[in-house]
């Protein structure tokens, strides 16, 4: 293991290059750079703790997880954000969540308490007048927990569907793990499946009755995470080059459409077609009315499931001709799943059943670019898919 003076010497080197020098000539190369000092700095902290202590911290992380979700739940930073002096105590705050006095007046230490100090650990929210005093201003870190508009800067979905249906279903990796091998068309059960008692696909249990509202949550959070971890995806491919409509597999919100078509002039002319479930397409149309006249046009919508075998049922648009042929790609639908697997999926969805397809473009954000979001997402995915969502 290095010392903590080696990692702090490389540290300090690595950022005087990323942020008081030009070397870094590209978007690339800055966020490769600033990933590093990242990684550089949880590999200071192993070095101080040592493996015992950073093991026993680790293993206690769900708390983080388990903070964030009961203030984003509360509506906490809103709160704080809509009263008359932008600060509210401890007492205000029991008031107006309505959650139980036990849980949180001062003399108890009880979760919520323990909760707010937590997170104060982590840099949000400001305890004014030093800690102790228990009253409570937003600040830049608290901000982003607020609920938001079409545009707000938030990550308070992405926050619950990871810290609620994630966190639930992680708890069941044991289960799912252990479970014994099924036997021929016996369900083989997801740790989500153990977790929320379901026989059924996540997204189909997502827009089954009664749980609507996670799928709308899901969505909004796809968006929230790409407008954080995509930024750079209308320069991954050059997207005027390639054969329209751009037919997206699995498009969700639609939010890299939305990302390509304001990133450039030259991009204001593409045509995209968004194809998901139906109640992801309802929830993607009324988001998408909000939008200015001109990404309306440029955009239309399919209600299908690229996984059926029949393009009648999958509702993949079929191209006529060879010259009608636009470009079908995928992203995200393949981060979790083997590599045999990923080539049938990609040979099963649009290439058999649209002989006339000449384009199929596998969207695949760079792992080194965006490795430590896809480990989280990828674990999360993992234990939350069921051998009835696999290609075979």
């Amino acid at each position: 293991m290095s010392s903590p003076i080696d990692i702090v010497q490389q540290l300090h080197d690595l950022v005087d290059k990323t942020y008081t020098t030009s070397e870094l000539r590209t978007p690339f190369e800055l966020c490769r750079s600033k990933l590093a000092i990242s990684e550089m700095c949880r590999k200071l902290i192993r070095a101080v703790e040592g493996p015992r202590a950073y093991s026993a911290e680790l293993s206690v992380s769900c708390q983080e997880s388990a903070a964030l979700n009961l203030i984003v739940s509360l509506g906490i930073p809103d709160l704080i954000a809509s009263s008359k002096d932008r600060q509210l105590t401890l007492t205000e705050l029991s008031e107006k969540t309505g959650a139980a006095e036990e849980y949180l007046i001062v003399d108890s230490r009880l979760r919520p308490v323990v909760c707010l100090n937590l997170l104060l650990h982590h840099g949000y929210f400001v305890e004014v007048g030093g800690f102790g005093s228990h009253v409570y201003q937003n600040n830049e870190f608290s901000d982003v927990l607020r609920s938001g508009g079409h545009d707000a800067v938030t990550v308070k979905e992405f926050v619950g569907l990871a810290a609620d249906d994630g966190a639930r279903a992680s708890s069941f990796i044991l289960e799912a793990a252990t479970q014994p091998p099924p036997a021929d068309g016996e369900f083989k059960r997801s740790a989500h499946n153990y977790a929320f008692n379901t026989s059924i696909p996540v997204f189909q249990w997502m827009a089954s009755p009664g749980n609507e509202w996670r799928l709308e949550r899901t969505g909004k959070a796809m968006i929230e995470y790409s407008s954080i971890f995509m930024r750079g995806a209308a320069e991954d491919y050059a997207w005027d080059t390639l054969p329209s409509p751009l037919i997206d597999l699995g498009g969700g919100m639609g939010a890299l459409e939305t990302m390509v078509l304001t990133s450039s002039e030259i991009n204001k002319n593409l045509k995209f077609v968004i194809l998901d479930l139906e109640k992801t397409v309802e929830k993607c149309k009324e988001l998408w009315e909000h939008k200015p006249a001109w990404i309306k046009d440029s955009v239309s919508f399919v209600a299908g499931d690229f996984m059926q075998n029949d393009p009648a049922q999958s509702k993949i648009p079929v191209p006529t001709t060879r010259e009608s042929a636009g470009t079908y790609f995928i992203r995200h639908a393949l981060y979790n799943w083997s590599d045999d697997d990923a080539r049938l999926l990609l040979f099963k969805a649009p290439c058999p059943n649209l002989p006339n397809a000449t384009h199929l473009l596998p969207g695949r954000q760079n792992l080194d670019k965006h490795r430590r979001c896809y480990s989280v997402i990828s674990i999360k995915w993992l234990r939350q898919k069921s051998s009835q969502d696999s290609p075979r």
